[in-house]
């Protein structure tokens, strides 16, 4: 590519003129120290009022459902949980039954039986940050809030199974983007409030209960149990090779 003949300089695309640089040269230090007041000045003035500027929209986005709601509508652009399959779920007369089929399919989707999910989902009811909301004008309130349980599900399916936020949405017929702003609260919330109840070493009367089932099983002594991590072991001593060995098949170590 040829350099430009005559005048030294270039158009950019707003009509501003501009120093053309070679390829063994750049900026001098004068021009790095304008561009860079330049730029602060931007920064401080976008960041002046506290709040980050948003970009002007020159196109209108297009609405989810606006080929079915007139102009206006907020269901143009709201899923709508009530078509959550998940629903038929909750509406189970048997739900609440851990014997029972329905009782049984949803622990298994949901990691917990209905009881504790709801329970679960109450307390999370007292957070004013999580509570669910009805619709009202004025006051900043605003549309309703999606329901609070069906956004507890979303939490437990990530947990349980896994699920990226695209199948959360169409699970739940919650937005991806309100489910990403929701579920790390909820954790943080889980980890400082439920966490440090829930989850602690047995004492007393509990812990005489568990040491007594471990007795009758033949392990006098312990108190409990935990899950483990089989780590394989390429080289194991040859002399100990099959006392390593377990069902995986070859030698691991044990976590």
């Amino acid at each position: 590519m040829s350099a430009p003949s005559g005048d030294d300089s270039s158009t950019d695309s707003d009509g501003a003129q501009q120093p053309f640089y070679g390829p063994f040269t750049g900026p001098t230090m004068h021009e790095r120290r304008a561009r860079w007041s330049l730029l602060s000045r931007r920064i401080a003035g976008a960041t002046s009022s506290g709040k980050k500027r948003r970009k002007v929209e020159e196109t209108p986005r297009q609405g989810r459902y606006e080929y079915e709601f007139d102009e206006g509508d907020p269901r143009r652009w709201r899923l709508d949980a009530s078509k959550s399959p998940w629903w038929s779920d909750l509406q189970h007369p048997e739900v609440d039954d851990e014997t029972s089929a329905a009782g049984r399919r949803f622990r298994h989707k949901f990691r917990l039986p209905y009881a504790m999910a709801m329970e679960l989902v109450n307390e999370a009811q007292a957070v004013k940050e999580f509570r669910d909301k009805p619709p009202g004008e004025g006051g900043g309130r605003g549309p309703p809030r999606h329901p609070l349980v069906l956004k507890v599900l979303a939490v437990l399916s990530h947990l349980g199974k896994g699920m990226d936020s695209e199948s959360l949405e169409d699970a739940a017929q919650i937005s991806k983007s309100t489910l990403g702003v929701f579920i790390p609260k909820f954790l943080r919330w889980m980890r400082d409030v439920i966490y440090p109840r829930e989850v602690r070493l047995p004492t007393g009367d509990h812990l005489d209960r568990s040491m007594k089932v471990y007795e009758i099983l033949g392990f006098p002594g312990a108190y409990c149990s935990a899950d483990g991590v089989h780590v394989p072991w390429d080289r194991a001593p040859s002399a100990q090779h099959n006392d390593y060995v377990g069902k995986e098949g070859y030698p691991t170590v044990a976590f």
